[in-house]
This record gives structure tokens, sequence and C-alpha cells, in this order.
């Protein structure tokens, strides 16, 4: 028999997504809550990611959760419907759900590594915490990109913990006109597609 070919995983991406209670506000103009925007952008990520790209999701309102441990993308249960379903309600801890999300991205051999925070606000614990962790993944060769979502979103903390997590910034605020949020998210698309 011929030898057996390894497949060398490209990316692993982990989303970190919050689901605390003020994610149910609405975005102006749009019909649609922060929550939904929010799936809505993990979602077309999603959809850029290739069969040999790994995926962690992790959702959080005053705990996290592994919503979708780190795999394969395709393997196990329906990631697109688990973030798409994903509802709003409790409080917020932005900074255990990265810790956890740096947890599953240092357990990847994959060639590339990433963290995706989106998130609509305020949030539990010391600020320095969430920068010394997107310091912690730089230094382990893991980007940390952040997407705010409304206007209550410390837009400080997270352009500086896109900084030092060497990835990006977007934010989409409460009267986000229709073409801008359709370039926020076709940006989340194209980041992740990119990111490979």
């Amino acid at each position: 028999d011929p030898p057996a070919i390894k497949q060398v995983i490209r990316a692993c991406v982990a989303l970190v997504i919050d689901r605390s209670g003020s994610m149910s506000q609405a975005i102006a103009g749009t019909g649609r809550s922060r929550q939904e925007i929010a799936n809505a952008a993990a979602t077309a990520g999603i959809r850029s990611m290739h069969d040999l790209d790994e995926l962690s999701v992790i959702a959080y309102d005053s705990s996290p959760e592994r919503l979708v441990p780190r795999r394969r993308v395709g393997e196990g249960e329906d990631e697109l419907s688990l973030v798409s379903s994903i509802g709003s309600g409790g409080g917020t801890d932005q900074f255990s759900a990265m810790a956890l999300a740096l947890e599953e991205l240092r357990g990847s051999t994959a060639i590339s590594r990433h963290m995706i925070v989106l998130t609509d606000g305020q949030t539990t614990g010391d600020p320095e915490q969430g920068v010394r962790i997107a310091e912690s993944a730089h230094a382990a060769g893991i980007t940390v990109t952040t997407l705010a979502i409304g206007d209550a979103a410390n837009v400080a903390l997270l352009e500086e913990i896109a900084a030092v997590g060497g990835g990006r910034f977007h934010a989409i605020g409460d009267a986000v006109a229709p073409r801008n949020l359709f370039d926020a998210m076709h940006d989340a698309q194209g980041l992740i597609r990119g990111l490979g």
C-alpha cells in the first residue's frame, strides 16, 4: 500500500462570542439585535473556512462555554446551526472566555492560529487581564482580533487587545448604516478567509 498522506491543518480559529443580556438590544436601521449581528458575522466567517481548518467556538455570559470544542470544520454537529442559535442573557466575563479560547488554540498544530472576539460591551474583571491574555497569545504565535458591536463597547480596551495581540479591530455602532454593516460583515468573512 502507498504511504498515507498526512493532511496539514492550515488554520485554527477560535471565535469568542458574547451572549450577555445586553446583546439582545437592537442595532438601529437593521431590524436585528446585536446578538443576531454577532452570530451572522461569525457564521459568515465560518462559511469562508476550509475543511483543512480547525474551529473552536466559545460562547460566554457570566461564564464561558465550549459551544464547539476545537475540531476540523464540518466534523460533528453543524457549527453553523449552533452559532446561529446563540441567544442572549446573563452577565459578561470576557476574559475567562478569552483564556479558554487561548487554551483551545494552544492545543492546535495548525500553521496559523487566530482568536476573534465579538462583543458589545463592558466586562467584569481587570482590563489588564485581557491585555495579558492577548500578549500571551501573540507570544505563542496566535493573533487576537476584536469586533465591537454597539455603542456600549469598551473600544479603547478592545483596540488595545487587538494591537497587543497582533490582530485587527473592527466596530459596528448602534446607529450603523446598513451599508456599513454589510462592509463590516464582509470584513469579518474576508478576515477569516485570509487567515490560512
